[in-house]
């Protein structure tokens, strides 16, 4: 008797563990879901924000001032700009330029989330 009363407290601990697992885990891909999504979400914003930049201010923009603008536009949003990596591509002597992003999704380490232009971005002016 003593040993099927031991086998079924046994039998609910694995179960609660289990369950705890399952809970925990649930949490994980809920918070996975939820950073991916604000990340992806502030990249679009931040390309949207750059690309005005660009076509309103008559000259290319570099690597510096659209990191500047892209860690701005993740700060206002909230998200984690830990890790941005900016590179502003130009071509055809200073007509267009061609704008990535790419960030480091922190829950899932080696998972890259980028942005990149579709299309070179036509300048209202060429380079001074």
């Amino acid at each position: 008797m003593r040993r099927r009363r031991e086998e079924g407290m046994l039998d609910v601990a694995m179960a609660l563990a289990s369950l705890c697992l399952l809970v925990a885990f649930g949490a994980y891909l809920f918070t996975l879901t939820a950073t991916a999504t604000r990340s992806q979400q502030a990249l679009g914003e931040a390309l949207r924000n750059i690309a005005r930049v660009i076509q309103r201010g008559h000259a290319p923009v570099g690597a510096a001032a659209a990191s500047a603008q892209a860690e701005a536009t993740f700060a206002a949003i909230g998200a984690p700009a830990a890790g941005l990596r900016v590179s502003v591509g130009i071509m055809a002597a200073c007509t267009a330029e061609r704008v990535e992003l790419r960030l480091p999704l922190p829950l899932l380490p080696g998972v890259m989330l980028s942005g990149t232009t579709t299309q070179p971005l036509s300048l209202t002016g060429g380079c001074a």
